[in-house]
């Protein structure tokens, strides 16, 4: 992706209900000197205490682990919520549990010049 381009990403089936038992995951990247920006208008995933809860992660690089994720959701986000991430690669790993379903998310990720020019 380059500045200026903007993909949609959303749950299987949005804005209907996703199944049960998914998961997905995106990467992106762009050149170097970009930042890349996520800004999510609407989320609505299910959390239980005592059900495993689904989710929707945020990351840096290649590959998908805890320890690169920088944002996690797991229920509802104030629509327009906007996320920005100084990377050139990022992934996105949406998961969704055997019970509780609701209508997942609809996210645009958009890469922007770089925000820090050194001054």
């Amino acid at each position: 992706m380059k500045p200026g381009d903007a993909v949609s990403i959303t749950s299987p089936f949005y804005p209907s209900f996703y199944p049960d038992n998914v998961e997905c995951t995106w990467f992106l990247s762009t050149t170097s000197d970009v930042e890349i920006w996520s800004i999510i208008f609407n989320i609505f995933l299910t959390s239980d205490s005592i059900y495993a809860s689904d989710y929707l992660k945020i990351g840096t690089g290649t590959n998908v682990t805890s320890a690169s994720t920088l944002v996690e959701f797991h229920e509802f986000v104030t629509p327009g919520y906007a996320v920005s991430i100084a990377a050139n690669q990022i992934w996105i790993n949406f998961l969704s549990s055997i019970q509780h379903r609701h209508t997942g998310f609809d996210l645009t990720v958009s890469p922007s010049e770089h925000l820090n020019d050194g001054k």
